[in-house]
């Protein structure tokens, strides 16, 4: 049987965590990649492609464009949300945990002191 006072017992699972954010940090990588190539594709559609309409295609895909780097910057900001989140989680944690080991210290101590008082 387990003996609950020397159980580490974690609220997250960090190797899941850290994956997860390796991920979203790539995933952001192959959309930039994708829109990329997509403007790419719009601005090639120049050389075959003539007419008011088409003026008006690519001056909307501009306009659309111009929000590509804040795309990109949410999909970053969230990987790095999840990371100062598993900062501060650790840290709480270690904090609890040294709390926790001072509090054993002190009971421990304590029962030792009125052991030796009553004798």
């Amino acid at each position: 049987m387990n003996d609950i006072s020397s159980t580490k017992i974690r609220g997250i699972d960090e190797p899941k965590l850290d994956k997860l954010i390796i991920d979203i940090y790539d995933y952001a990588d192959r959309i930039k990649r994708l829109l990329n190539e997509v403007d790419d594709l719009v601005l090639e559609t120049s050389n075959f492609y003539y007419c008011n309409e088409a003026d008006e295609f690519r001056k909307k895909f501009e306009v659309l464009k111009s929000s590509f780097p804040s795309v990109n910057r949410n999909i970053i900001s969230y990987a790095e949300d999840l990371i100062s989140a598993k900062l501060k989680f650790n840290n709480i944690d270690r904090d609890l945990s040294d709390k926790t080991n001072l509090a054993k210290q002190v009971i421990s101590n304590s029962t030792v002191e009125r052991y030796v008082e009553k004798v």
